[in-house]
């Protein structure tokens, strides 16, 4: 009687265990969606391009910032990586084009960190 106790207490936490992290899962999922829309409609406005263009990180992570939940902090990138080590982190990969004459791209990387 006692192992079955002892068995349907270990499967309630492994329950509880496997909720708590496909609901986290599903934070990061709606959070890189909502970053990638948050980028795309500073692109349509042609506010990304300008901000990518002149390099400025702290104006665009200042823009996500009032578009975008607060329950994040946000960290862009421009052409390169960041190294985030022991944060629990995520990011969304955006690529614009420079010109029709030179073709270029640029990488903006947003890394998503929980607060």
């Amino acid at each position: 009687m006692k192992i079955i106790e002892v068995l349907l207490s270990i499967l309630f936490i492994f329950l509880f265990l496997s909720t708590i992290s496909s609901i986290e899962i599903k934070n990061y999922n709606r959070i890189k969606i909502q970053v990638f829309y948050a980028l795309k409609s500073l692109d349509y406005n042609n506010e990304l391009r300008n901000l990518v263009f002149s390099n400025d990180t702290e104006k665009l992570e200042k823009r996500l910032k009032e578009l975008l939940p607060l329950t994040y902090d946000y960290k862009v990138c421009i052409n390169c990586y960041l190294n985030l080590e022991s944060r629990e982190v995520t990011s969304v990969t955006y690529f614009i084009s420079t010109n029709f004459t030179h073709f270029q791209f640029y990488q903006i990387n947003v890394y998503i960190i929980k607060t």
